[in-house]
């Protein structure tokens, strides 16, 4: 039997909806094809398996990543500068970008720089061991939501990751059509 339904953890933009959560093995192409229509988040739980003990916290993912891969930090700035992708017709949705790595950005977000500052981390981390752990579940849950490999971007593991609070709308983590 399935898993009981899961509680709302926090509520869409400007609808006030509860974020629908499922657990993977409740995961379909209909039910993809229906969040993407509606254009409304889903929550997908239950995707690590035994990987779920791991530290995948800020400091596992840091060192998984490792120092040796560079990564793009997007930089929204704190004054309310980004908005939401609705709004984005003529203007960048952030005011600039800078190279860093895992430890310095997860050095940020500790600080309260990344927070105040309103950045995110956007960028392929298949080359590292959290991309080569991270890979195959993503795979699984393409697959699950009747989705094929993007034959421009191929398998790339697209990793956003930033402070606590809210954050930009993101799209699965592998690029698929």
């Amino acid at each position: 039997p399935p898993p009981p339904p899961l509680r709302p953890l926090c509520l869409v933009p400007r609808t006030g909806r509860a974020v629908e959560r499922i657990h993977a093995t409740q995961l379909s192409p209909r039910v993809f094809a229906r969040h993407q229509r509606e254009g409304t988040p889903l929550l997908v739980e239950g995707t690590l398996g035994a990987l779920a003990r791991e530290d995948w916290g800020l400091s596992g993912f840091a060192a998984a990543v490792g120092a040796h891969l560079p990564l793009t930090c997007r930089i929204h700035g704190g004054d309310g500068y980004a908005t939401s992708p609705d709004r984005w017709t003529g203007r960048k949705h952030m005011r600039s970008t800078v190279t860093t790595t895992a430890p310095l950005f997860a050095d940020s977000i500790r600080s309260g720089i990344a927070a105040s500052n309103d950045c995110y981390v956007q960028s392929d981390v298949a080359s590292s061991r959290a991309g080569a752990v991270l890979a195959p579940l993503f795979d699984a849950v393409g697959e699950a939501c009747g989705l094929r490999m993007h034959a421009l971007y191929g398998p790339l593991v697209n990793a956003w990751w930033g402070p606590a609070g809210p954050l930009l709308p993101t799209t699965l983590p592998r690029h698929f059509l």
